[in-house]
């Protein structure tokens, strides 16, 4: 069973965009989730597709055995592109693909679509992952 992406990532309600999680490459390196119906624009569809990143880092890191969420933050946006309205009374697919790992930076594909497939945003996004509580102290 996929945990609530809130038990996968220190993003939380209001806050939280993601709204499910439905795939995950079993090393992050791709993953879909499904955003929350909403109103969407270039900077929120980025955050949504920044927290579809964490959510996928923080399942992977719970099935490799640590229950702690994914801690992280976007530290770059390269070509962020908002192609097609995004509908405000769909869940919004997510598809992150990572391209390059050179820790504790990711980079990112990301594509954003409504329900019926269309292209909405696609950015290239870059990732610093945060060292697990246990490992900060």
């Amino acid at each position: 069973m996929i945990p609530h992406p809130h038990e996968l990532t220190s993003h939380q309600q209001p806050a939280l965009l993601v709204d499910e999680l439905e795939s995950a490459h079993a090393d992050g390196a791709s993953g879909t989730t499904r955003l929350r119906p909403g109103t969407w624009d270039l900077l929120q569809l980025t955050e949504g597709c920044a927290q579809s990143i964490a959510v996928v880092m923080g399942f992977v890191s719970r099935q490799a055995g640590s229950g702690e969420r994914a801690r992280g933050m976007l530290v770059g946006v390269k070509d962020a592109c908002l192609l097609a309205d995004a509908p405000s009374a769909e869940r919004i697919a997510v598809r992150i693909t990572r391209l390059l790992e050179l820790a504790p930076f990711a980079i990112y594909q990301t594509e954003a679509r409504a329900e019926d497939g269309t292209l909405v945003m696609r950015a290239e996004l870059k990732i610093m992952a945060l060292p697990s509580q246990e490992e900060a102290r």
